[in-house]
């Protein structure tokens, strides 16, 4: 009996893992705790990181030949992109890597794309470097606007995030931010802390439920 109820509590946990933790859900524009502009005082040609949201945050370039960039315009094919929020607008010539001091529980910003193919895709991280899922953003190449894309994570709070044009023949694309915000996930003890034990004593309360009504059974045909 307690080698099946240990599975069964095993099958209760990975069931409820699967329903309560991961869900990535897009949102609109909300007013975040931190705020972001991509206004930039030091104005080089390229780099290949730079620090957001005060220093709560870092973004990377993880593409071997791309770069980001700050610019105060930027044309491609016909297509010029000018700043939401003057002077300057921050992007990336390749693909980048988003990181934050504390997992952020709500993130999204204004988006623009010149790349050669539409829209981009993110890739999101929880704090143990778990795969959360992989969502499509809406970022048209022919809309020559700021089009914003944004998520809230659930009971998973996101540590890293990875944003990649669809442009792959093109160091990934040229993919442009601007005015991005986030609010950092409230301290939640991981899975393994409460939801283990909380999970783990319902499996038990299953188990012994049914231990009493087999005994009952037993002593009805005893009776019998």
């Amino acid at each position: 009996m307690h080698a099946r109820c240990s599975q069964l509590t095993l099958l209760m946990l990975c069931c409820s893992s699967s329903a309560a933790w991961g869900q990535i859900t897009p949102i609109g524009p909300f007013t975040g705790s931190v705020f972001e502009n991509f206004n930039v005082s030091n104005f080089l040609p390229s780099y290949q990181q730079y620090q957001i949201f005060g220093g709560q945050g870092l973004v990377q370039n993880i593409h071997p030949s791309g770069a980001l960039k700050y610019e105060f315009s930027s044309t491609r094919g016909g297509d010029t992109v000018l700043p939401r929020s003057f002077p300057t607008f921050g992007g990336q010539i390749g693909i980048s890597q988003w990181t934050f001091t504390q997992p952020v529980s709500h993130f999204g910003a204004y988006w623009e794309n010149n790349s050669r193919f539409d829209h981009g895709v993110a890739t999101f991280y929880d704090v143990n470097n778990q795969l959360l899922g992989s969502l499509a953003m809406n970022i048209p190449k022919s809309a020559q606007t700021w089009t914003w894309n944004g998520w809230s994570f659930g009971n998973t709070p996101v540590s890293r995030m990875v944003i990649e044009g669809n442009d792959t023949e093109f160091f990934s694309g040229f993919i442009w931010y601007e005015d991005a915000m986030a609010n950092f996930a409230a301290s939640v003890p991981e899975p393994t802390t409460w939801m283990l034990l909380g999970i783990s004593g319902l499996g038990a309360a299953v188990c012994a439920w049914r231990h009493y009504h087999r005994k009952l059974a037993i002593q009805d045909s005893l009776i019998e």
